[in-house]
């Protein structure tokens, strides 16, 4: 099951470092994807471009890091049609 939720608040406790910039304020989306018997939780940017990724050995393992950066509760992710 593939999942989906919009950030509306970025905490201080992550930062997202491409080539040296951060990214982190950029961020708009994530996505939890299933893979291998885990989850990837992925970042995206308004326009839908991948910023970053991080990999979690469970789902709520990975809701609870969007929770932590961004403040991503139970009721805000949706289920994405794959």
């Amino acid at each position: 099951m593939k999942l989906r939720a919009e950030v509306r608040e970025r905490t201080a406790g992550t930062r997202h470092t491409v080539a040296g910039v951060d990214r982190s304020a950029q961020i708009e989306s994530v996505v939890i994807e299933p893979t291998g018997g885990a989850f990837y939780l992925l970042y995206f940017d308004s326009a839908s471009v991948g910023i970053a990724d991080t990999w979690h050995l469970t789902i709520e393992d990975a809701k609870d890091q969007a929770a932590f950066e961004s403040n991503i509760g139970d009721a805000d992710w949706k289920q994405v049609d794959e």
